[in-house]
């Protein structure tokens, strides 16, 4: 996994005016030149939609491919970050160097695009073993390269973001285990008050070899796609989430371990 991949749909902020869209997220990455060293090489994608599917020719209103590659250095080697860190003590995980294109793919006045290089990081805090509390912390910047198409793309999206998670993970001695995060994503526009809320909660239930769980999303500010970047999106969503959980290593016999998120 990348980040979040999810279809979700909800209440629109005003009924009368907005309608009632399903969202939809996928995004995956794959290692370049797989090893288990300190460093390695990665392409990620990511493609998120809001598609009118209620209306009666169910239309997309919109689509962002965000295609990245991008460096991982981190402290230890890399299989390091399929097991728990150490509890109690605050991690650093690893350091990204990237580049990433995001754009609509569409032509003429409804065309939107830009680039950016990007420097990011990843923290996490972890307390107990089999009922653990854990937070993790990930800010990115970027040097964007804006097309115009949208000149001020900028003013609303400003020079980076934090993402954060807040989460409770239980393991049962059957070896099922379940958990629950709260996602914050913060961006702040060069402009006024424009920026960015995202606020995202995840149950993932304690059935074994099922990977999906129960995903809420709240978005609160500007650029939910890049056509409407710089109008005001207030929109409360639900559905559902996957994740790569088959992917999990085995802790103590009988055991599953959840590790932090992968690179």
């Amino acid at each position: 996994m990348h980040d979040d991949t999810y279809i979700i749909t909800g209440i629109p902020s005003d009924p009368k005016t907005s309608t009632n869209q399903v969202k939809f997220q996928i995004s995956f990455k794959f290692d370049l030149t797989p090893n288990e060293g300190p460093c390695g090489l990665f392409f990620a994608y990511t493609q998120r939609s809001l598609w009118n599917a209620y209306a009666a020719s169910s239309p997309f209103e919109d689509s962002n491919y965000n295609p990245q590659v991008f460096l991982v250095f981190g402290l230890k080697d890399i299989s390091a970050l399929r097991s728990l860190p150490p509890a109690g003590k605050f991690t650093f995980l690893w350091v990204r160097l990237g580049g990433e294109h995001e754009s609509n793919g569409q032509g003429g006045d409804t065309s939107r695009s830009w680039n950016r290089l990007f420097v990011s990081a990843r923290f996490v805090i972890l307390w107990g073993s089999n009922s653990a509390f854990y937070l993790t912390l990930q800010p990115k910047l970027w040097w964007p390269f804006v097309s115009s198409d949208n000149p001020d793309l900028i003013d609303y999206v400003g020079y980076g973001e934090l993402v954060s998670q807040i989460g409770w993970h239980y393991l049962f001695q059957s070896g099922r285990w379940q958990d629950l995060t709260l996602g914050v994503l913060l961006r702040k526009g060069t402009v006024g008050s424009y920026g960015t809320v995202q606020l995202t909660l995840n149950y993932r239930p304690p059935w074994m070899f099922t990977s999906f769980s129960f995903y809420a999303q709240a978005f609160f500010g500007y650029d939910e796609t890049l056509l409407h970047y710089n109008q005001r999106t207030t929109t409360w969503r639900f559905g559902i989430a996957f994740d790569d959980r088959f992917n999990w290593t085995t802790g103590a016999p009988g055991h599953v371990q959840r590790p932090p998120p992968p690179p």
